[in-house]
């Protein structure tokens, strides 16, 4: 069953980049700017486990696994927040350090192959990938996620929150290492009827 979510969550990877393709902005700061001075922020998240997104509708991605425990919960949280954070912050290399190996591999591997990119590392890709007309919508989700659960199952996980006006939202998350990384350049919303 693993390696279903494995081709998933690659599938997922992909098509979030060709979605960054769509959204990518070339602002006017440099890639390294703001990373050395990047400082994760506390945030206070609700928790309270899958159960409080569930309607008849939506089950899939609240019944994968089981719940997290609470420290792996509390990581996969801090974690997410920083990646938010650091990405609004302008913080390019901090947010590439909270992508899982994978991603941030598939990042550099796509500024690689994109003659529009000039650098080539996951943080300059980053950057470019990153619309700077979506900024405030990006400040807004950082500032407002509030995550509620992590669903895992071996070294996957999804990490359900509530962003901006109350919208659920699930971001893919792997194990590495023991520490939970994002495993998406953006979540994906979680539709409640």
């Amino acid at each position: 069953m693993e390696g279903g979510f494995k081709a998933l969550t690659a599938a997922v990877v992909v098509l979030l980049l060709a979605l960054g393709l769509a959204a990518c902005g070339n602002g006017d700061s440099t890639a390294s700017e703001g990373s050395e001075d990047f400082v994760p922020q506390q945030h206070n998240d609700s928790g309270g486990g899958a159960q409080q997104f569930h309607t008849k509708d939506v089950t899939t991605i609240l019944d994968f696994g089981v719940e997290a425990k609470k420290s792996e919960f509390d990581q996969a949280a801090a974690d997410l927040h920083n990646f938010l954070d650091a990405r609004v912050q302008g913080a390019w290399s901090a947010a590439c350090s909270y992508m899982d190996q994978a991603l941030a591999a598939s990042v550099k591997e796509f500024g690689a192959n994109a003659t529009a990119i000039k650098g080539k590392n996951c943080a300059e890709v980053l950057e470019y990938l990153t619309k700077q007309e979506s900024m405030p919508d990006l400040r807004a989700e950082a500032a407002q996620a509030d995550a509620g659960s992590l669903r895992v199952e071996g070294v996957i996980g999804y990490l359900v929150y509530r962003s901006t006006d109350d919208l659920v939202e699930v971001m893919s998350m792997v194990r590495e290492g023991g520490d939970w990384k994002v495993d998406s350049l953006n979540a994906i919303p979680l539709t409640m009827n």
